[in-house]
């Protein structure tokens, strides 16, 4: 069949047609085998979601509702199903999309390389059809995954957010104004596409209980719901600052950090003295795994979170160490790898101030270690004493995603790299 061809572009060819012979019968094991792979990934999912924060807090009220444990994997096991469905779904269309992409190229490919009595015109409307097809799928891909924001009109760079960038992170920031002593709602959103991470809870339609009382509620004051949240600067007008915070009885822990004018008014950037790093190394905690008496602990003026955590974990008992002492320097940070190095003067646990969800994981010294919620929305791991490399890492192991993004991209990029491929050597031989 490809006779014509050297023995390169032979193989190309050849692994062309089993390209697409493989994502042929992959999109019919999607279309044929739908139930089977709904049913299997419906475990999967299951699992995943008694994991969540979330589900987790729902099954305790369940089972204080008095439904059995049976009940309540059954209930766990259709909502696994009901996300399969959808992943399924979305596996067998990008697998029917590429087997689709593979048999277009390759008719392209054999039009330009093989077709006997194709002129150069033809050849040419066939790579410009590749080209297109690699084009749209870039479109296509772009539209589906990538979220534009218009900030023409809000951002520029602010002088005040420059000044904050300037500080290493990671750290958050607070604001207060006038509509709510603690949140401006739509602030999280202008301060994120700046790049900066803030406290600040925009539209959390479904919180979790967990996170209604961390946030919403008055059982944690807002001086210490700043400090176990990594917030160490706080902004607002001078004057809202100066007046909340000696309400609060908090003023000599703050300290002016930065002064602008907005809207033709003072404006202030104050400094948390107290705040708790992102990553801290605590020698003594508690345990309790009510909500209610967690923060109860936390709000206690008499507890230091500085030394105390609250370990929201029957697994660990729990400890004092009067004498412990440890220091922690982040020697890395992306919002999804933190990576520190810590030295302990004997066993402690290794907190990180961000909100505990499935996909997140921890290693020390490059092992694998057991994470355990902390501070009700903290997260920390067991380390033993002396100098560690400790890294937390948010990780998805969602196959069918990646499955679906690969799918999408490989085809029209094989292709155009086979095209090229045979252009310079097709030049090569003309010369």
């Amino acid at each position: 069949m490809f006779a014509t061809l050297d023995k390169k572009l032979r193989r190309f060819m050849y692994g062309w047609l089993a390209l697409v012979g493989v994502l042929v019968l992959v999109a019919a094991y999607t279309l044929v085998g739908q139930s089977n792979m709904i049913q299997r990934l419906g475990a999967a999912q299951a699992e995943e979601l008694a994991a969540n924060p979330q589900v987790q807090s729902q099954i305790m009220q369940m089972r204080q509702q008095r439904m059995t444990d049976q009940q309540i994997q059954e209930r766990l096991v259709r909502a696994g199903e009901q996300r399969a469905a959808v992943l399924a779904a979305n596996a067998r269309s990008a697998a029917v999309w590429a087997a689709a992409l593979a048999l277009l190229t390759t008719l392209c490919l054999y039009i330009i390389m093989v077709l006997p009595g194709a002129d150069a015109q033809m050849k040419r409307l066939a790579a410009y059809s590749l080209l297109a097809m690699l084009i749209a799928q870039l479109i296509f891909v772009a539209m589906k995954y990538v979220q534009v924001e218009d900030v023409s009109q809000t951002l520029g760079e602010p002088e005040v957010v420059q000044k904050l960038k300037s500080v290493a992170a990671p750290f958050r920031i607070a604001v207060l104004d006038q509509r709510h002593p603690v949140y401006n709602m739509w602030i999280t959103t202008l301060f994120g596409l700046h790049g900066l991470e803030c406290m600040n809870v925009p539209a959390d339609s479904r919180p979790t209980p967990d996170r209604t009382a961390f946030f919403y509620t008055e059982a944690l004051t807002p001086a210490r719901r700043w400090q176990y949240g990594n917030v160490r600067f706080v902004l607002g007008t001078r004057e809202m600052l100066e007046m909340a915070l000696r309400q609060l009885g908090v003023r000599r822990q703050f300290v002016p950090w930065y002064a602008y004018s907005l809207y033709n008014e003072n404006h202030a950037v104050y400094e948390f003295t107290n705040v708790l790093p992102r990553v801290f190394a605590v020698g003594t905690w508690t345990v309790s795994t009510n909500a209610e008496a967690t923060l109860a602990l936390m709000n206690n003026p008499s507890n230091d979170p500085h030394h105390v955590a609250v370990v929201n974990d029957t697994t660990l008992a729990a400890r004092t160490d009067a004498d412990f002492h440890g220091t922690v320097g982040i020697t890395n940070y992306v919002a999804e790898r933190v990576c520190a190095q810590v030295d302990l003067s004997s066993t402690g646990l290794v907190v990180m101030a961000t909100e505990p969800a499935a996909g997140w994981q921890a290693t020390v010294d490059g092992a694998p270690a057991a994470l355990l919620r902390c501070n009700l929305l903290h997260q920390g791991v067991l380390v033993p004493p002396g100098q560690h490399a400790v890294v937390f890492q948010y990780v998805t192991h969602n196959w069918q995603t990646q499955w679906t993004n690969w799918t999408l991209m490989a085809v029209p990029v094989l292709a155009v790299a086979t095209l090229v491929l045979w252009l310079v050597r097709k030049r090569r031989r003309d010369r």
